[in-house]
């Protein structure tokens, strides 16, 4: 039989592995799910290095800067940005200037052998030579140190304006990591604070279709192409989502091309991705500097008049 002492030894060992089993198995808030947003989808697949996206998982949803009047979304690695007022409208936001980097030069085999790149004064190694002219300075940035090595985690690194680069040791050849730029710019401003998380929230000045049956609800169509100013030679590409859930064999998108000469060329998008996008690559134009090119995208949807909206892009840089 056990003592009264006993007793309370063991109702207290059984209320602390009670506690305990509590504490273990409460229920954690869920992780927030980041989408890519329909307006960076193409660029973000453009961009990965073998088959591995290089900005790695959404961590924000769409932000409108109204400031600026452009668009970001946060990835682990690199910050994608949408401005439509410049060329080209589609960039990665650089590395503060004044962060601080440290970095040690890599050892001498690194930066002397075959392969090495002198850019902007730096040089970068052939462990990143590759990645390098593969995205360039368009996507990469230009550098902003040597090839570094960390001799504690036993490491080469290599740091450009929009991403970091590094590579253990022990790696094959052709395996490059990522620095995780894009989360300590998160993390700096707390880009995920009162976001609603929503892949069309912030789709820029969208023409709303109203007049649609109460089954489809409220339309909304958002248009651009990728290059406010081409050439002649070059072609454009053209992209248009149609939010709602709307299932993609329920409507059509439809492009008109306003040419110079009075002529129109008619095309249609591809059928509409899950997110209700489709994307168009047209034909090279030829115009002379300066002409401005009208389009029109149209939503056709079976019984119903088109709801279209219109835009335009610059002829320039021609010989």
């Amino acid at each position: 039989m056990l003592s009264k002492n006993s007793t309370r030894i063991w109702l207290i060992i059984l209320f602390l592995t009670l506690m305990l089993f509590a504490s273990c198995t409460k229920e954690q808030e869920p992780a927030m799910n980041y989408h890519i947003d329909p307006r960076f989808r193409e660029i973000y697949n453009q961009l990965n290095w073998d088959e591995t996206p290089i900005l790695g998982e959404p961590i924000s949803s769409l932000i409108h800067v109204p400031e600026s009047d452009t668009e970001k979304q946060y990835f682990e690695n690199g910050v994608l940005i949408y401005n439509p007022e410049i060329s080209p409208r589609f960039y990665l936001e650089a590395l503060d200037p004044e962060t601080n980097i440290e970095c040690s030069d890599a050892p001498a085999e690194y930066l002397s052998e075959t392969n090495v790149l002198h850019v902007n004064g730096y040089i970068i190694s052939k462990n990143f030579s590759a990645i390098y002219n593969k995205f360039g300075e368009r996507w990469l940035g230009k550098p902003i140190t040597n090839t570094c090595w960390s001799p504690e985690k036993r490491k080469l690194e290599q740091h450009f304006e929009n991403f970091g680069l590094y590579q253990f040791e022990n790696d094959a050849p052709d395996v490059v990591h990522f620095i995780p730029y894009g989360a300590q710019k998160c993390a700096n401003i707390n880009c995920q604070s009162g976001l609603d998380n929503t892949t069309h929230q912030n789709l820029p000045s969208p023409v709303v279709l109203t007049d649609i049956s109460q089954e489809k609800g409220r339309l909304e169509l958002a248009v651009w192409e990728y290059q406010p100013q081409i050439s002649s030679s070059q072609t454009q590409q053209f992209a248009a989502c149609v939010s709602n859930n709307i299932p993609a064999q329920d409507f059509a998108l439809e492009l008109k091309i306003f040419l110079p000469n009075g002529e129109e060329k008619g095309y249609q998008f591809p059928t509409a991705d899950e997110n209700g996008c489709s994307f168009l690559v047209g034909e090279a134009i030829q115009a002379q500097n300066g002409t401005t090119i009208e389009y029109q995208v149209c939503v056709i949807i079976p019984g119903m008049p088109p709801f279209c909206k219109n835009d335009n892009f610059l002829i320039t840089g021609n010989p």
